[in-house]
């Protein structure tokens, strides 16, 4: 009896003792199967799983430095993930890591939203329906008909980067989340200008290469910058041009407003317009006004003949493109007449985009209506689950949509994508989010330039709805989507607190 008591006595200090050690046991348990998973990896020589394992690690350890993970989403999916996917296709399922990483800045967003008042006060709305956004598909998903890993490769490909636009939202408003910002803005400034080399470089040299290959391969799509390029695919061409058309809007607002000397205004305009010119994307024409529109509005309100001026300055420039797109990339197939109505045809009309049994951009939209109604409510509302339409070549995980509608492409754009996915309400939710920002961007007070950038950026996010699926698949747009959208929002709350700070206290004048 007297032992058993004694071990009672002796039990609160030896748990003390555990709890005090506890920290180093976890440490070297968790260093031990690191140890040997890295060891079994590197003996099987995958490069996949091994850049997954160092991504944990590096994942872990940054943990402690969440804004080294921001610079890290930053700088690998907009520099180096790129040029990897075109020169080395067997590396760039290393682009997984990035992702692990923004899994990873998601569950730190979370706790800070969760834990932290300051954090959530003066959040705009647009930022909630986004974060309830991955929580409305996990749950529409569950009565759908997709598999488990149909989902799970779905939610990863559209919400991996969610949790860079949550943290950025939920950054405080002090010094140091303005300069992390301002940094960051910079480093997007000059990857815009370092698109003209990539694209000389991809014009030169890559599109001879491509000329004459089979497979519906179109040479001048390579020209895509530092974004995602395949030699045997596709293309970031779009996400190029809108990217250089949102750092247009703020430069030549910049300069409008003085804060840009005439001179450096010139050469970045030359600089940001060439690679426009290089490849043949044909959004920029539907783009160019918008820009010159926010960057000069204050001009077209205030003066008719200088708005006069710029309408002619913008017409001149429209002739120009459409020569550029429609005379001299022409390979004498068809006339400049041709391809304008060609390129009516797939986009507006009934001509399929890749071929005749394929969807274009508007008919993926009117076929989703075709096929839903009331006679199936529950895929309607709530979607088939996510990844369900997915369809991509050499893709690990195709949709069951993908293969009952074949050579469709019925995950063209966005919009299309996510009625499919989750249906009208999930689709309604996004659409939502997407004006919330387009209103927050129009209301914001800050710096001309920064303003103009980010009310062409979420022009750019609402046309894309239409224009293409890069919004919800390709990393490359997601994270500058991610940053422009947790900015923005930032940017709100920084203004709010500006606001309330300068109503006086009630208390102190009574």
């Amino acid at each position: 009896m007297a032992s058993v008591l004694t071990l009672r006595d002796r039990w609160p200090e030896t748990l003390s003792r555990l709890k005090a050690y506890l920290p180093e046991m976890v440490a070297f348990a968790v260093s031990a199967l690191l140890a040997v998973a890295a060891g079994m990896l590197i003996a099987r020589g995958n490069p996949v799983h091994l850049g997954l394992l160092l991504g944990t690690v590096a994942g872990l350890a940054l943990l402690l430095n969440p804004q080294l993970i921001v610079w890290l989403l930053l700088v690998g999916t907009l520099l180096v993930m790129g040029p990897v996917g075109l020169f080395f296709p067997s590396l760039v399922k290393l682009s997984w890591a990035f992702s692990l990483l923004g899994v990873m800045l998601l569950g730190i967003a979370l706790v800070r939203l969760l834990l932290e008042a300051d954090a959530r006060e003066g959040m705009p709305v647009f930022v909630w329906l986004l974060a309830a956004l991955p929580v409305y598909a996990v749950l529409a998903s569950l009565p759908a008909d997709s598999t488990l890993n149909e989902s799970a490769a779905g939610w990863k490909r559209i919400f991996q980067f969610f949790g860079l636009l949550l943290f950025i939202a939920a950054l405080p408003v002090n010094a140091d989340s303005e300069r992390l910002l301002a940094r960051c803005c910079r480093f997007l400034f000059w990857l815009a200008l370092l698109q003209l080399p990539f694209a000389l470089y991809q014009y030169l040299f890559l599109v001879p290469l491509r000329i004459g290959m089979a497979g519906g391969v179109v040479p001048i799509d390579i020209v895509s910058g530092s974004f995602e390029a395949s030699m045997t695919g596709g293309g970031a061409s779009g996400t190029m041009a809108m990217f250089l058309l949102c750092v247009l809007a703020g430069t030549l607002a910049a300069w409008h407003k003085k804060s840009l000397s005439a001179g450096a205004a010139l050469a970045a305009t030359v600089v940001l317009c060439a690679p426009l010119l290089l490849g043949e994307t044909k959004v920029v024409l539907i783009l160019l006004p918008v820009v010159l529109l926010f960057a000069y509005r204050d001009v077209i309100r205030s003066s008719p003949w200088l708005a006069v001026l710029l309408v002619l300055l913008l017409a001149c420039l429209m002739v120009a493109l459409m020569w550029v797109y429609f005379v001299f990339f022409n390979e004498g197939e068809r006339t400049p007449e041709q391809q304008f109505m060609q390129a009516i045809a797939y986009n507006f009309g009934t001509h399929g985009y890749a071929d005749r049994y394929s969807l274009n951009r508007t008919t993926a939209i009117t076929f989703w209506f075709a096929e839903h109604g009331w006679h199936n409510p529950l895929q309607t509302f709530l979607g088939h689950g996510l990844g369900a339409s997915y369809s991509a070549p050499h893709t690990l995980q195709a949709g069951f949509l993908s293969l009952r509608y074949p050579l469709m492409n019925i995950n063209l754009n966005t919009l299309s994508t996510l009625l499919w996915d989750a249906g009208l309400a999930g689709a309604l939710l996004f659409c939502l989010a997407l004006l919330g920002i387009l209103r927050a961007a129009m209301r914001v007070t800050v710096a001309p330039g920064l303003a103009a950038a980010l009310q062409t950026a979420a022009c750019c996010f609402l046309l894309m709805l239409w224009y293409s699926d890069a919004l919800i698949v390709a990393s490359s747009f997601e994270v500058l989507f991610a940053f422009a959208a947790g900015y923005l929002a930032w940017l709100v709350k920084k203004e709010r607190v500006r606001d309330e700070a300068a109503v006086p206290d009630p208390r102190a004048l009574s």
